[in-house]
């Protein structure tokens, strides 16, 4: 009896250790999605962009990605969290606008079509790892110079489009390091972001006049 007890004892321990990654993670995202976005100043502004200053507001790593044609996208929407929670904010905005959805991966917000994630982003990797880099831009580049990615883009007919970056780095930026084992390369572009700590990519899918063509950047 007493060995019986003493083996459900183990079993029951050994659940409990197994489990502790998922509750811990579940409670990490929870308490992130409850972070209150400030802002009582009413704007009309892009889905995209009143995303982006949801997270920018609440100091929050994440992504969004775009699928666009020729035609302008002149969608906008009012914005005014006046404190309500992230995840109310990110209701709010999907609900406005129903070609978007957004999810949780890791710590990392993402603002996703509603049609589902491009083909792209689901791209296998073997993974990367990178030390001591002060910019996203460095693991971006060598992510996007992997071998299964560059394939991927070729069957896929898409060509790398012409990326501006409009955002300014720090004076002295902090150094951080990033490693991905595996996974899609969404999940290699969370891992960015959230190693860099508050980091924001940009995927944007363009399919106009016969030309089929990519950008991603932070």
């Amino acid at each position: 009896m007493k060995v019986l007890t003493t083996s459900m004892l183990a079993c029951l321990l050994a659940a409990i250790v197994f489990a502790l990654p998922n509750v811990t993670q579940e409670k990490v995202s929870e308490d992130i999605l409850q972070r209150k976005v400030p802002g009582d100043e009413f704007e009309f502004l892009k889905t995209t962009d009143a995303f982006y200053s949801s997270l920018g507001r609440t100091h929050l790593p994440g992504g969004m990605v775009r699928i666009v044609g020729c035609e302008q996208d002149t969608f906008m929407q009012s914005w005014k969290p006046l404190g309500s929670s992230l995840s109310q904010v990110l209701n709010t905005l999907v609900a406005a606008d129903p070609r978007y959805q957004w999810k949780m991966q890791d710590g990392v917000v993402n603002l996703l079509p509603a049609t589902g994630e491009p083909l792209l982003l689901k791209t296998r990797l073997n993974g990367f790892h990178m030390e001591n880099i002060s910019s996203a831009l460095d693991p971006l580049d060598q992510l996007l110079a992997l071998p299964e990615v560059k394939t991927r883009m070729r069957d896929l007919h898409l060509k790398p489009g012409i990326a501006i970056i409009t955002s300014s780095s720090p004076a002295n930026p902090s150094k951080f390091s990033v490693k991905q084992n595996g996974g899609t390369l969404r999940q290699a572009l969370n891992a960015i972001a959230s190693a860099q700590g508050r980091g924001i990519w940009e995927y944007i899918e363009i399919h106009c006049e016969g030309k089929n063509e990519v950008i991603i950047r932070f």
